[in-house]
């Protein structure tokens, strides 16, 4: 799963997940991602969220 992509960074702040991104961490329209700061990097990963 090692790759390596590149997105731009939009005026308001917003950047596309690549397609080949998505189709690896199962991300389709209305889910939630998670982001995390590891060691000096942000790590991206689909969320779960629960409603009570």
């Amino acid at each position: 799963m090692k790759g390596k992509w590149i997105a731009r960074v939009s005026a308001k702040g917003q950047v596309t997940i690549p397609k080949e991104v998505r189709e690896l961490l199962g991300i389709k329209p209305g889910d939630f991602v998670a982001f995390i700061a590891r060691d000096g990097e942000i790590v991206l990963k689909k969320a779960r969220v629960e409603v009570m």
